[in-house]
């Protein structure tokens, strides 16, 4: 009898805690990779990155992506098929074949800065990569450089 209350009482919790999952408002993968096909930094798409030992920082871009850099313009985002970890990752390491890394090819985040941790989950680190496209992080600011340039303009004509 208490066995079958625990069982349902935790079931209970479960169906509780995947609605709150459910629930949430973070955009969909799809969603995520129509938005960032339509962002004016992403560049074309590439099948490889060729510097993975010089890679010198890296920023969490979305839920799915992150942008590699090496030196002031090289820079890469890399799509992966899913990774939890990577909105709270301090550091990371790429698993690739050979000296570059291509779709297939894995990236794995840490909680740490100076790599894996007891805070990491096992297994839960581990990002497939899915696409990888050269990245422009200038191109936004010059966008809305364009853009703030345009409203201006169009204030001073309204003001005639």
């Amino acid at each position: 009898m208490q066995n079958s209350f625990a069982l349902i009482a935790l079931s209970g919790l479960m169906l509780t805690w995947l609605a709150a999952c459910a629930t949430t408002d973070r955009p969909t993968r799809s969603e995520t990779l129509a938005q960032l096909r339509d962002d004016p930094r992403t560049g074309e798409e590439v099948d490889r990155i060729c510097f993975t030992r010089g890679i010198d920082s890296f920023k969490e871009e979305s839920r799915y992506s992150v942008v590699l850099r090496r030196g002031v313009s090289d820079e890469y985002l890399v799509v992966t098929r899913s990774c939890p970890d990577l909105e709270r990752a301090q550091s990371l390491a790429v698993n690739g074949s050979g000296s570059c890394l291509r779709r297939q090819d894995s990236i794995r985040v840490f909680t740490s800065a100076f790599g894996p941790s007891a805070g990491d989950t096992p297994g839960f680190n581990r990002c497939l990569i899915d696409r990888i496209y050269r990245w422009d992080g200038d191109a936004m600011d010059e966008k809305t450089m364009d853009e703030d340039a345009t409203d201006d303009v169009s204030d001073i004509e309204g003001d005639g």
